[in-house]
């Protein structure tokens, strides 16, 4: 992913991943070239992964996007 994903074009990514993913998919979200996700964004990467089967992997390059999507310990 790249550019922003915002409340105006979260929708276009929901699609995208709807149209991709297929049953037992595990969840691979590459984020270095995006440079702005808010919590519209971050909705739908988090509903993409309440249906994955295993794993929710997130790659970031902006240390402040990767620690606001952590999940706690």
């Amino acid at each position: 992913m790249g550019g922003e994903v915002d409340r105006s074009t979260s929708a276009q990514l929901a699609s995208h991943i709807d149209r991709v993913r297929r049953p037992g998919d595990h969840v691979i979200f590459a984020l270095t070239e995006l440079s702005f996700l808010d919590s519209a964004g971050l909705q739908v990467l988090l509903a993409a992964t309440c249906r994955a089967v295993v794993a929710f992997i997130v790659i970031t390059a902006v240390e402040a996007v990767g620690r606001r999507i952590q999940q706690p310990t």
